[in-house]
């Protein structure tokens, strides 16, 4: 009997414990593929300093994946002649998405998020200096709506910034 009472107790806490570890793993999930992200655009800021050439970084919502490579012809394009930095995709269950967010998140003005992929053509250009050339912001969501954003704003400075969604407040952090 006392068996079947710690069999029984085992199971209700398995019951309570599951929903809580797999709400960690969305979490992490969405943290991890921000996190590595930022890594490999930061990896192709290196490389358009390094080997003194534009690195584009285009991103695929459709595919759910980006890509970076040289541009030495400075069209945008990726030639069959010009280097791949790195093909990424995301995570399972990871989205390109702004659903009921607001953003930019550095704005005084924020809007609604229509587009999760906020810079022109979905891409972006690491200049040789190491500087973005766009304003623009990137928009991750996971199926639970907990969201990121990674965001250019300040073309010529270069600098990539990570913000968090906080759910009760409704703001960027």
């Amino acid at each position: 009997m006392e068996v079947v009472l710690v069999a029984g107790l085992i199971l209700i806490l398995l019951g309570l414990a599951i929903p809580g570890f797999s709400r960690y793993w969305e979490v992490y999930r969405l943290n991890s593929a921000v996190q590595t992200m930022i890594s490999n655009l930061d990896r192709g800021r290196y490389r358009a300093i390094a080997r003194n050439r534009e690195v584009v970084v285009r991103f695929h919502p459709i595919q759910r994946s980006y890509r970076l490579f040289e541009d030495p012809d400075g069209n945008g394009l990726r030639g069959p002649s010009e280097p791949l930095v790195g093909d990424y995709p995301l995570p399972e269950q990871v989205y390109f998405s702004g659903t009921g967010l607001s953003g930019p998140p550095a704005s005084a003005d924020p809007r609604p998020v229509e587009d999760p992929i906020t810079f022109s053509g979905d891409r972006f250009t690491f200049n040789p200096e190491g500087y973005c050339n766009k304003l623009g912001t990137v928009y991750l969501q996971n199926a639970s709506r907990d969201a990121a954003a990674i965001s250019c704003s300040m073309p010529g400075v270069g600098r990539l910034r990570r913000y968090g969604w906080h759910h009760a407040k409704g703001v960027w952090e």
